[in-house]
């Protein structure tokens, strides 16, 4: 099988909700995390990866045969997840949207990798996250001081 050529190398799926910021002159979450992976990628393949994420489409948006044309051309794809993304039914088909066209483009799973991340930025049980996602462990993005304690997002 040839290697597949891809347009994108990251696409980061979140609810929109995650990326409000805390107070004003503050920039929101995913685009602090955004910006983070943009450096430390670029520092580790020697020059900028091509990030996508989109910015301003909203619930009563349709998802549009160009949009879902999109996620043919990524290479891997991040969710945040969070409650309101788990409730999302956006955010719940990007990621079988994605599943859907891995599948068609190398495999869902390489070298036994998956090309979808899961990053955990607030605890949500197993059971609520997407089914195609329960199988991976994730990356926690908080801390809890005890086990009862509030969780700690890191920023």
């Amino acid at each position: 099988m040839k290697p597949m050529l891809f347009e994108k190398d990251v696409f980061i799926s979140y609810a929109h909700i995650d990326d409000e910021a805390l107070s004003e002159g503050l920039k929101g979450w995913i685009t602090e995390f955004h910006k983070a992976l943009e450096v430390r990628l670029s520092q580790l393949l020697g020059e900028e990866p091509r990030i996508w994420r989109d910015s301003k489409l909203q619930g009563n948006d349709f998802f549009t045969p160009e949009i879902e044309s999109q996620f043919q051309k990524l290479k891997i794809m991040i969710s945040v997840v969070t409650p309101r993304y788990v409730r999302s039914e956006w955010c719940n088909k990007e990621v079988t949207l994605f599943y859907k066209a891995a599948k068609d483009t190398g495999g869902v799973i390489v070298e036994n990798k998956s090309r979808i991340f899961k990053v955990i930025k607030t605890p949500v049980e197993l059971e609520e996250q997407p089914e195609i996602m329960r199988g991976l462990l994730g990356y926690k993005f908080f801390k809890r001081e005890r086990e009862d304690s509030a969780p700690i997002e890191f920023g």
